[in-house]
């Protein structure tokens, strides 16, 4: 159940994100600057996929559960 909270909030978030991106594109900011936040994205998702190989890996019993 965790996992698929995680995965629908991340899933939200990227939608909200894209968004976001496009709305700072549609009122004139910098290609550098909507770059930026498409790099936070990114960033973003790749700790999200960590998190989820974590949980993988605790749920299969090959690593300790951190807390």
């Amino acid at each position: 159940m965790k996992r698929w909270l995680l995965i629908r909030w991340h899933h939200g978030w990227s939608c909200y994100h894209a968004w976001h991106v496009e709305l700072y594109r549609a009122v004139g900011h910098k290609p550098k600057e909507s770059a930026e936040l498409d790099r936070h994205l990114e960033q973003f998702t790749h700790h999200v996929e960590y998190l989820l190989v974590l949980k993988k890996r605790d749920v299969h019993g090959t690593q300790r559960r951190i807390y």
